[in-house]
Order: C-alpha cells, then structure tokens, then sequence
C-alpha cells in the first residue's frame, strides 16, 4: 500500500488533487489500492472504517471518494452502500468496443501533429516504463503505457476526445494489473517500442496497424474477467 509521503502517479484522465492535501492523499492511495486489486472489485466501503484505517476524518475521505467516483473507481448510488466498482465483463466488454473505435481516430488525427518534441516524450516514457518493469513496478508501468496513450490522445487536439479515453483507459489499466500475466506486461512494453519506431519512420499505416493490434488483444483479456453480482 502506498505511503501518505507519496506523490500523486499522475494517471491521466483523472481529476486534479493537490497531493499536499488530505483529500489529495487519500485520493492517491485510494485509486493505486483500487487499481492494485488491495480494495477489491465489488468491496463494500463504509466511510468510518476505511477512514481510520487511513488515518483522516470521513470529510476528506468522502471527497477522496466523490472524485474517485467521477473516475469511474467507485459506485455511489443513493441510498445504497458505496462500493469499489465491480470488473464486469459484460460492460467492460461494451465499453471496450466503443474504446477502441474511439482511440484509433483520436490515433488518426493525432499523428500527422506529432513532432519531434511529442516522439521524444513517447521514448522517455517508454525508458522509464523498462525500468519500472524491470524493478516489478507493475502499477508505474501501467500507468506510464496511460501516459504513453495519452500523448497519442491529445496530439489529435480534441480535448473532449482526450479527456474521454483517458478516463476510459483507467478502466482498463485495472483489468491489465488485475488478470494480465507478466509476460504480457512485458510483451505490450515492447509492442509500444514498435509503435513508436514505426511512427519515428513515418510508417502511419503501420503504426496505426500493430497499436490497433494491441487493443484488440484487450478484449481477450477482459473475456477473462466473471461477471459482477448485482449490487445489492
């Protein structure tokens, strides 16, 4: 579990907390321990609880979880528990198709603005991505594939595009930390080093091609996942 002296991941897509705050804090440790599978799928939370477990009051801790919720992390209906949001295949499964669509014309607009500055952001993420798979730091190593993504996003100059996948991928970043296999962690690291060597060669098409390879491969992945119970 991450310490209260950690800075935020910097997860792209989701909303900005001061990491110098309560609330700030609890939002990071939250969302990593949420991502990790530390506060499962489906868990029931209740607010004093958890909030002595992190040591802070329910106020910060339940504007930690309103913001978590607007990323999509965890379910708070009225009138009912609060809980971390299952991993449904089912829906996962929907959402993906419409991701994937999405990403490949973000992809399309977004490459004929990249510039030598954006390539060279792509491969120090890509550098620090082999050395935190290197040291096993699984959740960095997602989150740095986020912000791999991320770039590609927001090249294409669509900001309410940009803004749309890169919550979706939060997603999807904790089905990839939950059930992907750490050969395949690795293997996608080196997908992105293709992506990115075809599009420093001006091979679009080609680029274009093995990264739509790599979503679709997703989908296996998530065909993987139970489907969630009902919340009761």
């Amino acid at each position: 579990m991450s310490s209260w002296t950690d800075q935020d991941g910097g997860v792209p897509g989701a909303a900005l907390a001061d990491p110098g705050t309560l609330r700030g804090r609890a939002v990071t440790r939250l969302r990593d321990d949420i991502l990790t599978g530390t506060l499962a799928p489906g868990l029931v939370i209740r607010d004093a609880e958890l909030a002595a477990k992190l040591g802070i009051s329910t106020i910060p801790l339940r504007e930690a979880l309103v913001q978590l919720a607007s990323e999509g992390l965890v379910e708070m209906p009225p009138n009912r528990a609060k809980r971390v949001k299952p991993l449904a295949k089912r829906s996962l499964l929907e959402l993906h198709a419409v991701f994937v669509v999405l990403t490949m014309q973000a992809f399309e607009w977004g490459v004929p603005h990249l510039t030598p500055e954006h390539l060279g952001r792509l491969e120090m993420i890509l550098e620090r991505q082999k050395d935190a798979l290197a040291r096993q730091s699984w959740v960095e190593g997602v989150k740095l594939s986020m912000e791999f993504n991320a770039v590609l996003y927001r090249a294409s100059e669509n900001l309410e595009l940009s803004r749309l996948l890169e919550r979706m991928n939060i997603a999807f970043a904790r089905a990839s930390l939950l059930i992907r296999p750490v050969r395949d962690r690795r293997r996608n690291h080196l997908v992105y080093r293709k992506v990115l060597g075809l599009l420093k060669a001006g091979k679009w098409p080609d680029a274009a091609r093995a990264y739509r390879k790599m979503l679709d491969e997703l989908h296996g992945l998530i065909e993987l996942l139970p489907e969630a119970p009902p919340h009761g």
